[in-house]
């Protein structure tokens, strides 16, 4: 099966919403414009990306502690899940090409 099948069958949206997710799972606390760098997205497209998983309760968005202008993202429990669920059905799914 696909890793794009198998975000489906997950609840997932798309790669890019998982990637996203991913992306805030291992590194929080960083910013909106970090993350649409890493994404290769722009600001708005990255902006949007996290609206959608905001609205799904996957990440959050906190007052940064090092300038209270910023804002960072951070995973919610909700999102440490469906990561988790994620890679747990990578390592017992047969790779296919």
């Amino acid at each position: 099966m696909t890793l794009k099948k198998q975000i489906a069958e997950l609840g997932g949206r798309s790669l890019s919403h998982e990637s996203a997710l991913f992306t805030i799972y291992n590194h929080p606390n960083e910013t909106i414009d970090v993350l649409s760098k890493v994404l290769g997205l722009t600001h708005s497209g990255a902006v949007r990306l996290i609206n959608t998983l905001e609205k799904e309760e996957l990440v959050e968005r906190r007052k940064s502690v090092k300038d209270a202008r910023s804002v960072v993202l951070y995973v919610t429990d909700k999102g440490s899940q469906r990561v988790k669920r994620v890679l747990n059905s990578r390592e017992t799914a047969p790779l296919k090409y």
